[in-house]
């Protein structure tokens, strides 16, 4: 028979999980399959295949500007400004109801309700200080690694500057903030928020949000990881299906819980993103030791120069 310290454990245990975590017994916050009566589930063929044309802009922009031209920043730019943002505005003013007011009802559709109500604010806050903190910690423990810092954060370092990633102080500051909490905001609102609205929420569908979300990051992957031992094709492919299981995770906290904590958790991530580009870039976390024995290494070329 369980002890009251263990019924009381369990109770405890299941109401974080069931109530605060998955909200069982509540409504989803965003309900995307019942509207087809104002036009907005992609129904039609034709629109069906504006949708999908939408969701490979990622991908055309950073193959054609990251790895052709080597313009990285201005890829990130084109994606987001015009892939993410002007793209679905276009297509909602054109093909929902409210023409064009399209995207200003649909900014009121996703900050809402429950979204965007104190508690999300404060519970994204601290898992954002928390995931944060985390991947700081481990990314500094890493980069007292030498062999990571030879074979991993130099090349990366120069297939980073070479697909037009400008990382100097002032830059790395701005590209930081940018990315950490605009990327983060626009990809929530693009792939979670107008693409589930479009496609519905059914785990098809879900599915298929979050391999067109993972598509691009691979060609990001590519671009920027060491090409020794075909690491940045084998590397970015194993990372790219762990980013499709991300994003069907990003989308039901989305569901469940909304806009503002999904973009909390989102921003966290690329926040730990950045933190490891920093420690790719200017070593500060690695030991003198590492860069001594490193002064030798010959430079890895960029895999753009195969496009």
């Amino acid at each position: 028979m369980d002890s009251a310290d263990d019924l009381q454990s369990n109770s405890f245990c299941e109401r974080i999980c069931c109530e605060n975590i998955l909200r069982r017994g509540q409504p989803l916050v965003y309900v995307y399959d019942d509207l087809p009566s104002e036009k907005r589930l992609a129904t039609r063929k034709l629109h069906v295949v504006l949708v999908m044309l939408i969701c490979l802009l990622p991908a055309v922009a950073i193959i054609c500007l990251m790895l052709v031209a080597k313009l990285g920043i201005l890829s990130m730019f084109v994606f987001h400004w015009v892939g993410a943002v002007a793209a679905p505005c276009l297509y909602m003013s054109l093909i929902d109801q409210e023409g064009l007011a399209s995207p200003l009802q649909f900014l009121r559709r996703q900050f809402t309700g429950f979204a965007v109500e104190v508690q999300q604010w404060k519970r994204g806050s601290v898992l954002f200080l928390g995931f944060t903190a985390l991947g700081f910690v481990v990314i500094v423990a890493i980069s007292h690694w030498c062999f990571l810092v030879n074979d991993l954060y130099k090349p990366m370092k120069i297939n980073v500057e070479t697909v037009g990633i400008d990382f100097s102080t002032v830059g790395a500051v701005l590209f930081v903030l940018y990315f950490t909490f605009v990327n983060s905001m626009i990809e929530e609102i693009f792939w979670r928020g107008w693409l589930l609205e479009r496609l519905g929420t059914s785990r098809t569908a879900i599915g298929i949000s979050g391999l067109f979300y993972a598509s691009y990051h691979f060609f990001v992957l590519y671009a920027v990881l060491p090409m020794s031992l075909g690491f940045n094709l084998w590397g970015s492919t194993l990372v790219t299906l762990f980013l499709v299981l991300a994003g069907v995770m990003f989308s039901y906290i989305h569901q469940i819980h909304g806009i503002i904590l999904s973009w909390f958790i989102h921003a966290a991530a690329d926040a730990c993103i950045m933190l490891g580009l920093v420690a790719v870039y200017y070593q500060t976390w690695s030991p003198s030791s590492c860069h001594s024995a490193t002064n030798n290494v010959t430079s890895t070329p960029s895999p753009a120069a195969f496009f």
